[in-house]
């Protein structure tokens, strides 16, 4: 799969249009439709971090499909808003899943 392929793949599994993902990232809708047909193909490192960020994927992804543990839209949003909570949010977040939130009780993180 191109890097063209992965854009386009994310970009719809996020449910953007080309002309939503390029108002987030500043850029036309012929622009993500040029990065997606392989027209541009070395993208700028900025472009592919505004990418990335948009879409919720690592850069890694979007380059070479490295980095890439199967996980849903959903799942990569879940995570990110996660991270970004505090400390009681997380901890409500657990007790709402069931699971622990002590940090011993998981050993190595995956991801």
């Amino acid at each position: 799969m191109t890097t063209g392929e992965r854009i386009k793949e994310a970009r719809k599994a996020a449910g953007l249009t080309q002309e939503q993902l390029g108002n987030m990232i500043g850029v036309k809708k012929a622009a993500i439709n040029k990065y997606e047909t392989g027209i541009v193909s070395d993208l700028k490192q900025s472009i592919i971090k505004s990418l990335s960020e948009a879409l919720n994927v690592s850069p890694c992804y979007l380059l070479d499909g490295a980095d890439s543990l199967s996980l849903s839209f959903h799942e990569r949003a879940l995570i990110k808003a996660y991270r970004s909570a505090n400390e009681t949010t997380q901890e409500n977040i657990c007790a709402i899943l069931g699971i622990s939130a002590q940090k011993k009780d998981f050993g190595q993180s995956v991801i």
